[in-house]
């Protein structure tokens, strides 16, 4: 097979008219080995408005974002995916995302990590928290007192009728239930997290059970 010469045609343009000038700025021959097959000397070839075309179908990923191929196209094609919750990174073209440090958190573009804020209920900051705290409380004692009186006329033919030993349990569940606003309120710290929806949770159910069962006994 005959060699073929690799030209650059430049059009140029001028008031009396134009030129077109031709440079060889290769040759493909097809009769030597492959990776010899195609000789190229970049430095000849003059591109539009000196602007050099980038081998890429796909812009450059920005900070925050990481390459995901897409299926069945060549490998400089790819999707720039924003990182998951809680990872970020830092630099282009990244390949894959990593995760803040534990008391950290990435920003919404999602190219740096900054320390977690700590939002909570506070008795100097928020006076819902006061409000809350005192709700709670003036219904526990109403409960309480309601207690005492089943206590005194425990005996009693009323309350007998009316199942002292599930309204007991019924009373005292609702009043560990108000109480466990104070789990919510003030600065967290690994026992309150831990004890908090589950002391809830216990004493809310056994009072929504307890009224169920009152409903159906009676």
């Amino acid at each position: 097979m005959t060699p073929l010469d690799i030209r650059n045609w430049v059009v140029r343009r001028y008031k009396n008219g134009k030129l077109i000038s031709r440079t060889s700025v290769g040759r493909f021959d097809a009769s030597l080995p492959e990776e010899k097959q195609l000789h190229m000397t970049p430095q000849l070839v003059t591109w539009k408005q000196g602007l050099i075309p980038k081998g890429r179908c796909s812009e450059s990923c920005l900070p925050g974002t990481r390459k995901v191929l897409r299926e069945g196209y060549h490998i400089c094609c790819y999707d720039c995916i924003p990182c998951a919750e809680g990872e970020f990174t830092n630099h282009s073209d990244s390949q894959n995302c990593r995760r803040c440090p534990e008391d950290e958190w990435p920003n919404e573009r999602r190219n740096k990590c900054y320390v977690r804020e700590q939002e909570y209920f506070s008795y100097e900051t928020d006076v819902l928290a006061l409000v809350f705290s005192i709700f709670s409380v003036l219904l526990s004692l109403i409960t309480v007192f309601m207690l005492g009186i089943f206590t005194i006329f425990w005996k009693s033919p009323i309350v007998r009728a009316n199942n002292r030993t599930l309204s007991f349990i019924l009373l005292s569940s609702l009043m560990f239930s108000l109480l466990c606003v104070f789990l919510f309120i003030g600065r967290p710290v690994d026992m309150t997290c831990m004890l908090r929806q589950t002391f809830f949770g216990i004493f809310f159910t056994v009072v929504v059970s307890s009224v169920l069962a009152k409903t159906i006994i009676e």
